[in-house]
């Protein structure tokens, strides 16, 4: 039984060995504050008390390797780890005279507390729910403006049925990183409001199901949490406001906290 025991351990332990032998390390030199990424995964970002960055038990073999900042060109290359050994590698990326990266995303938006404003006479909403497809250009290292087209539907507290709102917006967001995987945003939106016309009996008010025009604006605060250096979901919290104002006798708003969230592509 010994002899079976010592037969079994001596095999795990081999077992062990090769399993350990088969990864290696790398030690990237870079400036502070860089995200380093190996086959296309966020492994973590450079500091400058251990001179870049140490990444541990990476498989042996051909691995691709990108250095990324924001307002910095982004550098790539291949390099191979061999088993139990430690690759080097040194990256000096310069600063990008303009950031180029483009995102594209879709956010579906909740209502909480909607109410709809008839001449300053106010109606509780049941609910109000939502989409959002955008497209952003980063115009600055902690900037970007873009376009979006968000549409709404809120549902007042009477017999109506929900009320459908369209709205092409423009978009400006703030953008800042206090850690490789996530972002905090600040987004501010505006632009047309378009009510489109519907066959439903008005209880609300009359003209409430008429084809009607406005303006809206939107605000919200979130978070981006990383995924790939290409993809990551967005949840964010804000504030969102839908007026209808074009026969000048009825004044109609529809306005919501709002909770979002959703993908987003940066390409």
């Amino acid at each position: 039984m010994n002899i079976f025991k010592l037969f079994v351990f001596s095999a795990l332990f081999s077992l062990c060995i090769q399993g350990f032998a088969q990864t290696g390390s790398i030690q990237i030199y870079c400036k502070p504050d860089v995200n380093i990424y190996i086959n296309d995964k966020l492994v973590g970002r450079t500091s400058g008390e251990m001179s870049g960055l140490f990444v541990e038990n990476i498989p042996a073999g051909q691995v691709s390797v990108r250095a990324y900042k924001q307002g910095y060109s982004a550098e790539t290359t291949i390099v191979t780890i061999e088993e139990g050994k430690i690759s080097e590698l040194y990256f000096n990326i310069q600063k990008s005279d303009f950031q180029k990266e483009k995102q594209i995303g879709i956010q579906l938006h909740f209502g909480t507390f909607g109410l709809f404003n008839v001449n300053n006479v106010f109606t509780k909403a049941q609910y109000s729910f939502g989409f959002t497809p955008h497209f952003d250009v980063q115009i600055h290292n902690h900037f970007a403006a873009g376009i979006e087209v968000m549409t709404m539907w809120g549902k007042p507290d009477t017999e109506d049925e929900p009320r459908l709102m369209i709205h092409p917006n423009l978009r400006v967001k703030a953008m800042f990183s206090p850690t490789p995987k996530l972002r905090i945003e600040i987004l501010v939106a505006s632009g047309f409001a378009w009510w489109p016309e519907n066959q439903n009996t008005a209880h609300l008010t009359s003209g409430f199901n008429d084809n009607r025009t406005g303006w809206d604006f939107r605000a919200a605060a979130g978070i981006e949490y990383v995924l790939t250096e290409k993809t990551a979901l967005c949840l964010n919290f804000g504030y969102c406001a839908s007026s209808s104002t074009n026969d000048n006798i009825i004044w109609i708003t529809h306005d919501t906290m709002l909770v979002s969230f959703g993908p987003v592509f940066n390409f």
